[in-house]
């Protein structure tokens, strides 16, 4: 008689379609994972949204009372302002009706980056349209003159 006390195994080779379907159960419970993942990332995302939603509602809640015309008048001058002052500024603002505030930035009259150019207007808050102005034309090439061989 004979007696085992311990067998080690070094494989096991499956038959093929028992080895694709452990590799399919296998695939499919990854799937599922991915997308419980996804589910509850989504979920997070969905309340992450709301509470930003109500800190934006309580917020406008509070300032609204504050915003007057002539706030945001004031607002909009120190907005220009920087823009004005800003070493990317190339744009034209206009203002966008009675006491709107229209000015022409950068680089336009005197080539000095962040140089507001004079916009026409009077005090009514009422204005032209702004031209900036025109680039000179190059100088033309020079004559040629057909030399003898």
């Amino acid at each position: 008689f004979v007696k085992v006390w311990d067998v080690l195994i070094r494989g096991i080779t499956l038959p093929p379609a028992v080895a694709k379907a452990i590799e399919h159960k296998n695939e499919a419970k990854h799937t599922n994972e991915a997308y419980d993942y996804r589910l509850m990332s989504e979920a997070k995302e969905a309340q992450r949204k709301l509470i930003e939603a109500e800190g934006i509602d309580k917020f406008q809640r509070k300032v609204a009372p504050g915003l007057t015309d002539n706030y945001l008048r004031w607002e909009g001058i120190q907005a220009t302002r920087h823009l004005a002052n800003s070493q990317n500024s190339k744009v034209i603002v206009i203002g966008g009706g009675a006491g709107g505030l229209p000015v022409i930035l950068g680089n336009l009259d005197d080539g000095k980056p962040g140089t507001p150019a004079k916009a026409a207007g009077d005090e009514t808050g009422k204005t032209e349209a702004a031209q900036a102005p025109r680039p000179k034309a190059p100088p033309a090439p020079p004559p040629v003159i057909p030399t003898k061989p």
